[in-house]
């Protein structure tokens, strides 16, 4: 088949366009003296791009525009980009984001919002949107590329350095303070044959934290700080610095006398101080049996206060 030939009013358009940079349809049609049908045809013919804003009313010859890296011109508040529409333009510069896109970079990097564009179409092809903090984010629906965007946009925190117990640490300097000269892989050598399974990681975790390439001096020092603090948080002011309800019950709830099931009688409480931990609130229970009337409470409680513990109604 013969190719057409161009018309007249087609250079005119062309030229026109040159000149112009940008052309709309009404002008197209009127220059033209054709239909609109006819107008996209050869649009199409031309591979002509259509705005991705102000409604795509705006077109150009794609030997036009110079694109900048993202493929995307800018003519007195037209858009136009490369690679056609809003969706295939949206769709290019997910795909080669780092972490993927949100609404809001986009907008950035589009100077026009796309929002509510977006949330017409849910499914784009080759991307994946996910909600996060009330802003979407677009993805590409790639799996591997997906999980590298995900990755960057939301790093994993960064983790603690593992390090053992109080018990541990001591036990640790200790044998610094021994063999003062020790390598972390020594000293956990030593360790395990003492039947102490104390990784060289940890103990590396250990001397980063309180900084054990010290004097000797030094390391004695810390040992002491170290079992010091551990003496005064085992104080029972210190473990239990509010006072503590403890509850104490009959041993049995059957009668020591008759072998009846008891029933509670009553609770009462009742600060008591004892050397062992201090002072605390004794919450006591009284059981009282229905048979003979026999009432019993806490054995242990009475060897705690020193308080009799079983007495008739």
């Amino acid at each position: 088949m013969r190719p057409r030939e161009t018309t007249e009013h087609e250079e005119d358009v062309v030229e026109a366009f040159k000149k112009r940079m940008i052309l709309t349809m009404p002008e197209l049609k009127a220059m033209l003296h054709c239909s609109i049908a006819t107008v996209n045809r050869r649009l199409r013919e031309w591979d002509a791009l259509s705005s991705y804003n102000k409604n795509a009313r705006y077109y150009t010859l794609a030997s036009i525009p110079k694109f900048n890296k993202k493929g995307l011109w800018r003519h007195e508040g037209v858009f136009f980009s490369k690679h056609g529409t809003l969706k295939n333009t949206v769709s290019h510069l997910v795909q080669i984001s780092g972490s993927g896109l949100s609404n809001r970079e986009l907008k950035n990097i589009l100077d026009t919002d796309p929002t509510s564009y977006l949330a017409q179409r849910k499914h784009l092809p080759g991307l994946k949107a996910e909600k996060h903090n009330r802003h979407m984010v677009y993805f590409s629906s790639e799996q591997e590329v997906y999980r590298r965007q995900k990755q960057k946009r939301f790093p994993p925190e960064p983790t603690a350095a593992k390090l053992p117990p109080d018990a541990i640490v001591i036990i640790v300097l200790v044998e610094l303070v021994k063999h003062p000269r020790s390598t972390p892989e020594q000293l956990s050598q030593m360790l395990k044959r003492e039947s102490y399974e104390i990784g060289v990681g940890m103990i590396e975790n250990l001397f980063e934290h309180h900084g054990l390439k010290k004097t000797e001096y030094e390391r004695v020092k810390l040992l002491s700080e170290i079992i010091g603090n551990l003496r005064e948080n085992l104080k029972p002011e210190n473990l239990f610095p509010v006072s503590q309800a403890l509850t104490f019950r009959p041993e049995s709830t059957t009668c020591p006398r008759c072998s009846t099931k008891m029933k509670v009688l009553n609770t009462k409480t009742k600060p008591v101080t004892t050397l062992a931990i201090g002072t605390f609130c004794a919450r006591k229970y009284q059981y009282v049996c229905p048979r003979c009337s026999m009432v019993c409470g806490s054995d242990e409680l009475g060897r705690i206060s020193a308080a009799p513990v079983q007495q008739r109604v």
